[in-house]
């Protein structure tokens, strides 16, 4: 927010904990932004997770169908993996999308499987993708955009 400066009010939608980065909308319109972010609306979000070790088809099951955290299940996710680097300490790259939004829960998803997460980027919300954004850098939505926003909630 510290980057936008003075000017209207500006509703980030969704959050990103201090440890992980990518994709963050921030908009002038309150309304879609809380129905982007309502987990009634069941808009995509997508994450890149590494994670430590190489989960197995329990694991990933386990991480599609819903695990508690919290007290309470999570939604189904769509959880795919990627490339596994062995060495002395293997990582596993996992896509995983997810319609709800809570506190921290891929990360506490991963590790209720024995999967502690390394790195977490999201990718992608709704049907906006970060492309080739680095951290740090902003660009405005086009209206087109704006529009595939409105329709998917």
């Amino acid at each position: 927010m510290d980057l936008i400066g003075q000017g209207a009010y500006i509703y980030p939608v969704g959050r990103l904990d201090f440890d992980s980065e990518g994709l963050l909308l921030m908009m002038t319109d309150g309304d879609l932004a809380a129905r982007l972010t309502h987990p009634r609306h069941e808009v995509d979000k997508v994450y890149e997770v590494i994670v430590l070790g190489m989960p197995d088809l329990k694991a990933m099951d386990k991480l599609r169908k819903g695990v508690f955290i919290d007290g309470r299940r999570t939604s189904l996710a769509d959880v795919r993996a990627g490339t596994t680097l062995k060495g002395p300490k293997a990582t596993t790259l996992l896509t995983i999308t997810l319609r709800e939004g809570r506190n921290r829960q891929i990360r506490k998803m991963c590790r209720s499987v024995g999967l502690p997460v390394r790195d977490l980027r999201r990718i992608a919300m709704g049907p906006i993708g970060l492309g080739r954004l680095k951290p740090g850098q902003w660009r405005d939505l086009t209206p087109d955009e704006v529009k595939q926003l409105k329709a998917c909630v």
